[in-house]
């Protein structure tokens, strides 16, 4: 890229000194200065190093915790994902999915810095199994079962004491490949608002965002309703510091499952129809689920304000997040186009397949597979390529 743009700034110091020549000239230079231009633009959305770390000034003790957060060792981070169609080998076409490609890509990023991985899916990957409430009966869809499912595996695998959820369709961002999560954690000290301390807030939730046909139909819901919801969220990525907090704010998650459909500001049967889980967090964090609504005495958890415990990574002037902004901000996780931390094919099914799948795949062969000869021999012998983490199964 440099000796491409080297090459072509004495035509445009010769054209700017002078007088132009011709029409055909300024065609011309014209013409390669917007090839150059989209080159470099095109360029820079796939294989531009991240934005620079954030310089602004912080407290003492906010230093003092973007300092410690750089101190922790690598087997302190894990990351889980859940997923309730079954896992298939990416090395051939006619098996590959995006979501086993994207864990693939997770545990292999996730090995590299030495933190935990851990793939969540349930008893059986067939059309028999359900997700089910807390109360064992009320059926939900599959992706509600991601809550008991981080429950789980913070319990079952306690060396971990900071966790990255992320949705199948969700992966580490390619530039950001050499970054360990303890660097992902130092950036967030320095670039949430109100000198955030996770022992505090320790569940950070995502903003939500627009794409580039405008806003999204989840985020016109939230406007056009009629509540005091002031931020859209995300729910398929998210990242905590396991306390009794941050259990909490999962548990008060799980058991709003079984809030009612009536009270909902929002037009949605959250238990089985989108947005599911993402439709209650919303709830929680301002304060309008059952469990703190409620003014009965016969509920344990009245007056549950567990929002207290939730920090959500916000673009500050607006209740979503543009989709341009982490191309000039850093920002933890969006639309790939915006070159965040974590990239969120969630836009469309398309994009999924057609763009999470190939991409991540070249890039788990290029980064890992041609490097590594077990790898090579196994291509060689027509053995496949294993997957580089064994699945857990939700009890």
């Amino acid at each position: 890229m440099t000796r491409l743009v080297q090459q072509r700034m004495p035509a445009k110091s010769s054209v700017s000194a002078g007088t132009c020549s011709s029409k055909q000239g300024v065609k011309g230079f014209l013409l390669g200065v917007c090839m150059t231009v989209s080159f470099l633009q095109i360029m820079s959305r796939w294989f531009a190093l991240p934005p620079p770390l954030p310089t602004t000034t912080t407290t003492s003790s906010s230093s003092s915790s973007s300092s410690s957060s750089n101190k922790i060792p690598g087997h302190q981070f894990a990351i889980v994902q859940w997923e309730s169609r079954p896992l298939a080998p990416i090395d051939r076409n006619e098996t590959r999915t995006f979501w086993s490609t994207a864990a693939q890509w997770n545990a292999l990023y996730a090995q590299r810095h030495g933190h935990g991985y851990y793939y969540i899916e349930p008893p059986s990957t067939t059309t028999d199994w359900t997700c089910r409430g807390p109360d064992q009966s009320t059926v939900l869809g599959a992706s509600w079962c991601k809550i008991p499912a981080m429950l789980q595996v913070q319990q079952d695998h306690p060396a971990h004491q900071y966790w990255l959820y992320l949705e199948s369709d969700a992966v580490i961002h390619y530039p950001f490949r050499d970054q360990p999560l303890s660097q992902m954690l130092r950036i967030l000290q320095a670039w949430l608002p109100d000198n955030w301390n996770i022992d505090e807030k320790p569940m950070v939730f995502n903003q939500d965002s627009n794409q580039v046909t405008g806003r999204t139909y989840w985020i016109n819901q939230i406007r056009a309703a009629t509540t005091n919801y002031t931020w859209a969220l995300n729910a398929g990525t998210l990242f905590w510091k396991k306390s009794p907090a941050a259990t909490q704010v999962l548990e008060t998650w799980w058991r709003s499952s079984l809030d009612s459909h009536d009270k909902n500001p929002l037009p949605f049967k959250f238990r089985t129809e989108w947005p599911l889980d993402q439709d209650r967090l919303m709830a929680i964090l301002h304060d309008a689920h059952d469990e703190y609504t409620t003014t009965t005495t016969t509920t344990t958890h009245n007056n549950n304000k567990v929002s207290q415990y939730i920090q959500v990574a916000i673009q500050p002037e607006q209740m979503y997040m543009e989709y341009t902004r982490g191309i000039t901000h850093w920002c933890l996780s969006h639309l790939p186009v915006s070159n965040c931390f974590i990239a969120h094919y969630c836009q469309t099914s398309q994009s999924k397949t057609e763009e999470l799948m190939p991409t991540y795949y070249q890039y788990i062969v290029n980064e890992y597979y041609n490097n590594n000869a077990s790898y090579k021999n196994k291509n060689k012998n027509g053995k496949g390529v294993n997957l580089a983490f064994t699945p857990e199964t939700l009890r």
